[in-house]
């Protein structure tokens, strides 16, 4: 039964921090009030949802009387005898999260840190996404590839619209025509 809670709880959180990192990377592209409010909400709601599904994902898999991860590998990258490498990116992702978590408690207090701090939110979900690919024993099959496909997918939509929706510059003012000559 722990394998099966483990598999749904990776794959909701991987689903979730990937509606989280979408909607954090293309947020600045949502100019309408409203709708900005809304995607900031499912943004944060996403990831602290995403969040708590890695800790019942860790937490299951280390109670799990099939593989042997222990305690310590939750928070010691290489800890693990059972597929060392794949669990310690896993562990090296929740390591970041809780940075990530912690910062976050604190972003009225520390802005500037919150600020710094949350850019690890893309190579944690890199992680995550790595950790899909490469652990279990169904890290081949049709689901695991087709979740991380969408994901990646997802991501790379909320990149482009970022990026198509910069504002564009004006290099026609006094000084920038300056610059020039």
């Amino acid at each position: 039964m722990t394998w099966e809670i483990i598999r749904v709880t990776g794959l909701l959180a991987l689903a979730l921090l990937t509606v989280s990192v979408s909607l954090g990377i293309a947020g600045p592209a949502i100019h309408r009030p409203s709708a900005r409010l809304t995607s900031v909400s499912l943004h944060l709601t996403a990831g602290v949802a995403g969040t708590l599904l890695v800790v019942a994902h860790v937490a299951f898999a280390v109670i799990d009387s099939w593989v042997d991860v222990p305690a310590l590998a939750v928070f010691v990258p290489g800890a693990s005898p059972w597929q060392t490498l794949w669990v310690a990116v896993g562990t090296i992702a929740f390591d970041l999260m809780l940075v990530i978590a912690a910062t976050s408690a604190l972003r009225q207090q520390a802005p500037d840190l919150w600020r710094r701090a949350h850019l690890l939110a893309y190579p944690t979900w890199a992680l995550v996404w790595v950790h899909t690919l490469t652990i279990g024993t169904d890290r081949g099959t049709a689901l695991m590839v087709g979740m991380a496909a969408a994901s990646a997918g997802a991501v790379a939509a909320s990149v482009a619209l970022r990026r198509l929706n910069r504002p564009v510059q004006n290099i026609t003012t006094p000084q920038k025509l300056e610059a020039f000559r």
